[in-house]
């Protein structure tokens, strides 16, 4: 029994070391939130600047923004629990206001060129083809 709790140490240490080194530092947690939290910033600002050419723009946005609020919120959870301060978390998520990244255009024909870039945006709405912040970020930092 006693050559056993060595041994049981041990291996102890070792499970335990490779998790410990797997963290990722707070410089990389921001990192990634960042470069995930511009995309998806930028995509749904996209589409609710195209929602202004559909049959009820402003049930469109209203509904975009409120996913995205309730996205950029679980995304704020996630990192929380990945180490950042709530100062941190409040920091970085507030820069992020979908009316901030949702372009303007003063012609018509600028926006209707805008949304033909952006593509069928509806299409890909329903059919859950956009980047979703807090579901990236898992996805990135489990792999670190």
């Amino acid at each position: 029994m006693r050559k056993l709790v060595p041994l049981l140490a041990c291996l102890a240490w070792v499970a335990a070391g490779p998790a410990a080194a797997q963290r990722p530092t707070e410089g990389l947690v921001r990192g990634i939130a960042e470069d995930v939290l511009v995309r998806a910033a930028l995509e749904r600002g996209a589409f609710a600047a195209c929602a202004a050419l559909g049959p009820e723009p402003a049930e469109a946005v209203t509904h975009l923004r409120t996913f995205w609020v309730r996205d950029v919120a679980d995304a704020a959870t996630l990192l929380r629990g990945a180490g950042l301060s709530d100062a941190a978390v409040g920091a970085l998520v507030s820069r992020f206001d979908l009316d901030k990244v949702t372009p303007r255009f003063a012609e018509p024909q600028a926006l209707q060129a805008f949304c033909s870039v952006v593509g069928d945006w509806q299409t890909r709405y329903e059919q859950f083809r956009y980047i979703v912040p807090q579901h990236e970020m898992k996805r990135l930092l489990e792999r670190r």
